[in-house]
């Protein structure tokens, strides 16, 4: 999916928009955790992964991989910083990057594979 998104760019009106992603994703339920999330608190947990993915460069995704430790205190953890919990060893994250952008800046990046949930941004 990230990999399609800037293969070509998006017709608006006269223009030509070059268009981006920054993506979230996971698989439900979570893995390492031996009693699952609520799915409501799962996607508040996933919700952050765009965030740092957008942080990381454009037109990337990060993933909640799976939990390492499974406590109250790392799922705490993970549920109010989900960066820290990453840099802690508390949770694992998987990352890719996305297809071509024809930008004068950029240059052609990684093709990515299909990831689960998704949160859109216009370049």
């Amino acid at each position: 999916m990230i990999a399609a998104i800037g293969t070509a760019p998006v017709a608006a009106g006269d223009a030509h928009l070059h268009v981006t992603a920054s993506v979230g994703f996971s698989t439900y339920p979570l893995k390492g955790l031996h009693q699952p999330l609520a799915w409501e608190r799962a996607l508040d947990l996933v919700d952050a992964a765009p965030y740092m993915a957008k942080r990381q460069g454009r037109h990337r995704a990060c993933g909640v991989a799976e939990f390492v430790h499974d406590d109250p205190e790392s799922l705490c953890m993970a549920e109010s910083d989900l960066e820290a919990a990453a840099n802690c060893g508390v949770i694992r994250l998987v990352w890719c990057e996305g297809g071509r952008v024809d930008e004068p800046s950029k240059s052609s990046q990684r093709s990515s594979e299909s990831l689960a949930m998704a949160s859109h941004e216009g370049a």
